[in-house]
């Protein structure tokens, strides 16, 4: 494994340890390891990268679309309404993250944990079991979608400008997971491969057989 990009909290090492046993497990059965990873701090740099083309798009769209649309009014008990809004919705993200990898991993939401990078005030949830490159992509991407993109066409239809910012900003709060879903979805695995968020990193860990392993069981 890389070196740590943080001092690891005691969760951190609890789910180093159950890892471990998780490869040496698969690594017994013929898996290979690979890391699909980055520091946190690259993450949270890239994630803006990642989620400002979306953003402009939807904000292209929604002008167009609502050309008198006027913006927020700039007075503090909206801003502050419109923040407190962002931070609930933040721990909704994760919530989301959690529903969704919990209703693919084989031992449900006892695989699933949440917590917080305090460094980088950086909330998480990850799951302790491999999962597929699909339920792994699905359960990566779907609070971006339900928080950023439904609400984004919906405040274009509907021509609120307060809800395509908070559409908006839930995209840049999903931008670590579109980055790490693009990662994934470029990455070229064997069949039958298995991804596992990494314990203490962002980003997951592939596990899958080499080629002469899959020729020998399909003979």
């Amino acid at each position: 494994m890389g070196k740590e990009d943080h001092k690891l909290s005691k969760a951190e090492l609890r789910r180093k340890a159950v890892f471990e046993v998780v490869k040496a497990g698969l690594e017994e059965e013929g898996y290979q390891t690979k890391e699909l990873t980055m520091s946190t701090l690259a993450a949270n740099v890239l994630a803006i990268v990642a989620a400002l083309p979306p953003i402009v798009i939807l904000i292209g769209v929604f002008r167009m679309l609502n050309p008198q649309a006027k913006g927020l009014s700039g007075e503090m008990s909206d801003l502050l309404l419109f923040l407190v809004a962002f931070m609930i919705l933040v721990v909704v993200h994760e919530l989301i993250h959690g529903i969704t990898w919990g209703l693919c991993a084989k031992s449900g939401f006892k695989s699933i944990e949440f917590g917080v990078i305090w460094e980088y005030v950086t909330p998480y949830c990850t799951c302790s079991e491999p999962l597929k490159k699909g339920q792994m992509v699905f359960g990566a991407l779907m609070p971006t979608i339900l928080l950023g993109v439904i609400p984004g066409i919906i405040a274009c239809i509907i021509g609120s400008t307060d809800l395509v910012y908070m559409a908006g900003a839930m995209m840049l709060g999903g931008g670590a997971d579109i980055m790490i879903t693009g990662k994934i979805l470029r990455y070229k695995s064997g069949k039958g491969a298995l991804y596992h968020d990494h314990p203490y990193k962002v980003g997951t860990i592939v596990f899958e057989k080499t080629r002469n392993d899959e020729d020998e069981k399909r003979s």
